[in-house]
C-alpha cells in the first residue's frame, strides 16, 4: 500500500439546507432528487449490494457549488447533463473570470450550461418527466436534481484542518 500525501488536499463536503425546489417539482417522486437524495440513494443501494440506475439524461437546477459539483461527477460517468442557473455566471461567490473558465471546462466535459434560466416545474405524464423552464422551453430528462437553496456544509472543518496541520499556515481558524 502506498500513502498519498497531496500538497493541496481536496475536501468534499456534504450539503445542507432545505433547498427551494420549484413549485410542483414532484420532489421525492421517482427520478426527482435533491443532493441528499442522490447521495442517500447511492449509499443505500451500495449497502444493499444493488445497482443504482444511472440516468442517461440529467437536468440539474442550480449552478452554485453543489449543482456544479454534481454536474462534473455525472458527466465523468457519461451521463448527459444539462445545468440550469438563473444567474449570469456559475457559482456567484467565485470571480467572474474564473466562473467563465469553469463554464468552458464544463462545456469540454459535455455539460450543457444554460445561464439566466430557471426550472418552473416538473411534471410526469405517462411515466415521463417533463421539465418546464421559465423561458417556455420544455425538456424531457430521465432524472432531475434540484440543487437550489443548498449550501456547502463545512462547519467545523477549519478547526479540524488547523488541528491536523498544527499551525495557522493554512489560513484556517480553530
Amino acid at each position: 500500500m502506498r500513502a498519498l500525501c497531496p500538497s493541496r488536499p481536496v475536501v468534499a463536503s456534504s450539503a445542507r439546507g432545505p433547498g427551494t425546489a420549484p413549485p410542483n417539482c414532484l420532489h421525492g417522486g421517482p427520478d426527482v432528487y435533491d443532493s441528499d437524495d442522490v447521495v442517500n440513494k447511492i449509499v443505500e443501494r451500495t449497502r444493499d449490494n444493488q445497482a443504482w440506475r444511472m440516468p442517461r439524461d440529467l437536468l440539474i437546477a442550480g449552478g452554485r457549488a453543489i449543482g456544479v459539483g454534481f454536474a462534473t461527477v455525472f458527466a465523468a460517468v457519461c451521463v448527459k447533463v444539462t445545468l440550469l442557473h438563473r444567474g449570469d455566471y456559475l457559482v456567484p461567490a467565485m470571480d467572474g473570470e474564473i466562473a467563465n473558465l469553469l463554464a468552458n471546462e464544463l462545456d469540454r466535459l459535455g455539460v450543457a450550461v444554460a445561464l439566466g434560466e430557471t426550472l418552473k416545474r416538473v411534471t410526469r405524464i405517462d411515466g415521463r418527466l417533463i421539465a418546464e423552464l421559465d423561458s417556455g422551453e420544455t425538456l424531457f430528462p430521465d432524472s432531475v436534481l434540484c440543487a437550489v437553496g443548498r449550501s456547502v456544509n463545512i462547519e467545523g472543518l477549519g478547526r479540524a484542518v488547523a488541528h491536523r496541520r498544527g499551525d495557522r499556515a493554512s489560513g484556517t481558524r480553530p
